[in-house]
């Protein structure tokens, strides 16, 4: 492979190199002068797959014309200037410019000539037509030369495909924009000139009329997808709104007033074989928000300058987790660690504001549960179940040491109290009751009608307090509704204690109490011989949502909350298709859902999830 500064000559489908390029009497300036007069070319005739580079970032580009049946040359200009003295003794001791290149083009039967970058040449000093004119995404220009020229025929690469991209692609692109290159395209209505130039360069031809087919089939695949995510819902024909772009992977976490926050990757489908497509994922996440009034599709997000400047590098590997009621959000990144994120309406459009870095515990698991300023995170720690609570002033406290073999949901009851759910063995599950105000008490209440409870949330306003949990016996899944006849401070102040139960009483660790599961009236709320995943509560508390899946169904559906003690209720679908709903969540207004959906474009090698949402009043009526 040549180096930077010499002239590097490839030529493809096994023809033979060609210089006739010496012995030229006679010429000189004046010749020159003379060539920039006369209408035709002159030295060996010009070949259309003859091609003369003038590089400015390496060689290499000769080389890669060569693999697809071209011959070329190329060098640098400063490589030229050299060169050409050398190769055409007549112009020892002359100055090299553009009419000499193109000179130099003519006599060696080379039909173009490439400039890389070509704003920094002045082709006023030559007959082009059009005029030059570049673009942002220009890379090379191309002038016909020698019998193909006068004027020289001017043109350029086009906008860079993102589906096949690259310097060499970029060049030949330009040269396919040449009149007698671009007839090799159609071979019914080419001359029997294009006929035989397309025999030579058949490569060249068939990579560009594949980069055609590649692109029409991501287009394609953009249209159907898009048709795909954004059906009508089976209830009410609601209309699903796909609420990022197509060809992003995003995530969406809802802030406190109803706007949403998306964290983006965007994806190309790219071809390194021009055969088939992949999926390249961008280097950076964009965070954007979906605000309150709008479509909710992805023509109306703003992007977000005041968090985290609006971008991140992938390298950061950026992670969130944001409070249920969309007050704050936990950020970890690579470089800055944990930072938590306060939201305040006049930040920005994001809505988020850093309140200051926070220290999490070493051991924290990866789960993490926010509220306000402070932070909860489970883990197990010989046998027991402890919850750490952090926040951003330094304050850590310890609560739980509840003997466990396994834990699952750790929610905020409100900004003093928390609930886990234990395993106290694999067959005994429990919900474990703390508060940050009594760190010497653990409150265990065991439910023996539920089993396998996997996740829970608290119901905002009402005069007591109810949470729903969401549980599995055998196929069966359900989401319960738990009344309780005590405030959470009532709880700690005068636990209502299991009769018969032994306080469990350690120095210096909590004592764990055990609860009669009387206080807690259970109501079933749903019912359903699928899997469930996880789901959420309005701020009104009168629906819960879910997603889930079963053989021949998949489903996000919603579901009123009926008042203690009343029946079980028939679930609403909200979609139903063959697509992977996950994580759906209602934004803090109540009047969206918002869920990601997993799913493949086409047949692209990998897969997104992108985020889809729906109007709550389109799907109920008012």
């Amino acid at each position: 492979m040549a180096q930077y500064d010499e002239i590097e000559a490839v030529v493809g489908n096994q023809r033979k190199k060609i210089w006739v390029l010496v012995g030229i009497a006679g010429l000189g300036v004046a010749g020159v002068a003379a060539y920039r007069m006369i209408p035709r070319g002159i030295g060996q005739p010009e070949e259309a797959d003859k091609v003369l580079i003038v590089h400015d970032m390496g060689g290499g580009s000769a080389a890669y014309l060569g693999g697809y049946g071209f011959e070329a040359v190329t060098g640098s200009f400063e490589a030229w200037q050299k060169g050409i003295p050398e190769k055409w003794p007549e112009m020892a001791g002359k100055e090299i410019g553009l009419p000499e290149i193109m000179a130099f083009a003519d006599y060696g039967g080379y039909g173009y000539v490439a400039f890389e970058n070509p704003e920094r040449f002045d082709f006023s000093v030559l007959e082009v037509e059009p005029a030059p004119s570049y673009d942002a995404h220009t890379r090379f220009a191309v002038l016909s030369a020698g019998d193909f020229a006068f004027p020289h025929a001017f043109t350029k690469n086009p906008e860079p495909s993102a589906v096949m991209d690259g310097r060499g692609l970029d060049l030949m692109r330009a040269l396919f924009e040449q009149e007698r290159i671009a007839e090799t395209l159609d071979p019914g209505g080419a001359s029997m000139d294009g006929v035989q130039l397309r025999s030579r360069i058949s490569r060249a031809v068939d990579e560009i009329e594949q980069l055609a087919v590649l692109e029409e089939k991501v287009e394609k695949i953009r249209f159907e997808t898009i048709e795909a995510l954004q059906p009508k819902s089976p209830t009410k024909d609601a209309q699903i709104r796909l609420a990022d772009g197509v060809t992003e992977g995003s995530s969406a976490l809802p802030l406190a007033d109803g706007r949403v926050l998306l964290v983006s990757q965007a994806v190309s489908m790219t071809s390194e074989n021009g055969i088939r497509l992949d999926m390249e994922v961008s280097r950076d996440y964009s965070l954007r928000a979906l605000p309150i009034e709008g479509s909710g599709d992805a023509d109306s997000r703003q992007a977000c300058p005041e968090f985290l400047s609006g971008s991140l590098p992938r390298a950061e590997r950026l992670a969130t987790e944001g409070a249920r009621d969309g007050s704050a959000v936990l950020v970890r990144t690579a470089t800055e660690g944990f930072h938590l994120w306060s939201f305040d309406a006049k930040a920005g459009p994001c809505g988020l504001k850093d309140a200051g870095a926070l220290e999490m515990p070493e051991d924290w698991g990866g789960y993490a549960a926010v509220e306000g300023t402070q932070v909860a995170t489970k883990v197990l720690e010989d046998g027991e179940a402890v919850v750490d609570v952090v926040d951003i002033e330094g304050g850590h406290r310890r609560l739980g040491f509840v003997p466990s073999e396994g834990t699952k949901s750790l929610t905020w009851l409100d900004d003093k109290h928390l609930v886990l759910v234990s395993y106290a063995d694999w067959q005994t599950v429990g919900l474990v009751f703390l508060s940050v105000d009594r760190p010497d008490l653990a409150l265990e209440m065991r439910v023996p009608a539920l089993s396998n409870i996997y996740e829970l949330q608290p119901v905002s306003g009402g005069d007591q307090p109810v949470l729903i949990v969401r549980t599995r016996e055998g196929g069966t899944n359900e989401l319960v509704r738990l009344d309780f006849k005590r405030s959470w401070d009532d709880f700690f102040e005068s636990p209502a204690r299991l009769a018969g139960s032994e306080d469990r009483v350690r120095e210096d660790l909590p004592t764990v109490v055990q609860i009669d599961p009387v206080v807690a009236q259970p109501t079933t709320i749903v019912s359903i011989e699928a899997e469930m995943k996880p789901f959420d509560v309005s701020p009104d508390g009168k629906w819960a949502t879910y997603t889930s899946f079963a053989d021949d169904r998949k489903e996000v559906s919603l579901v009123a909350i009926p008042a203690a003690g009343g029946e079980k209720q028939a679930p609403l679908p909200v979609t139903r298709d063959e697509l992977y709903d996950r994580d759906v969540r209602f934004t803090r207004d109540g009047k969206r859902l918002v869920w990601r959906t997993e799913h493949e474009l086409g047949d692209v090698n990998g897969t997104l999830y992108s985020v889809r949402s729906v109007e709550l009043a389109d799907l109920i009526g008012g």
